[in-house]
């Protein structure tokens, strides 16, 4: 269920935040709620927003980093050991640092994961990070 939205650049509305529904703990953001609270940019050059850092930008972010951890820690799963969990680990994946060619003047790159399809071929091939 769609939370917030917004305009891109392009002029086009896109769903910003979303959680699910009939109580299904789903939450998802497009955006770093991090960045009001640590960003450390006052000033854009490319032409993007700056991020909003007024005290009620502020507590509205860490309200969803508070939700997220919260919903996070009823999670009951565990892995069976702790070498079954340091296997799982998207870093025990091939890692690429690329420079994307859409940010050229990007000046951190960004962490491409390679992973292997399993049987059924669900799983992803590529994971790209920033």
């Amino acid at each position: 269920m769609p939370l917030a939205t917004t305009v891109a650049l392009n002029g086009k509305t896109f769903v910003a935040a979303l959680e699910g529904r009939d109580g299904v703990p789903v939450y998802a953001t497009q955006f770093h709620p991090e960045t009001n609270q640590w960003s450390n940019k006052w000033k854009s050059s490319s032409g993007l927003p700056v991020p909003v850092r007024t005290p009620a930008a502020i507590r509205t972010v860490r309200y969803l980093a508070d939700l997220f951890v919260d919903q996070a820690r009823l999670n009951t799963h565990k892995f069976p050991s702790e070498l079954e969990e340091s296997l799982a680990l998207v870093s025990q994946n091939g890692k690429l640092d690329v420079l994307p060619a859409s940010k050229p003047d990007n000046l951190y790159p960004e962490d491409a994961y390679i992973f292997h399809a399993d049987a059924s071929g669900m799983q992803p091939n590529l994971i790209v990070t920033q």
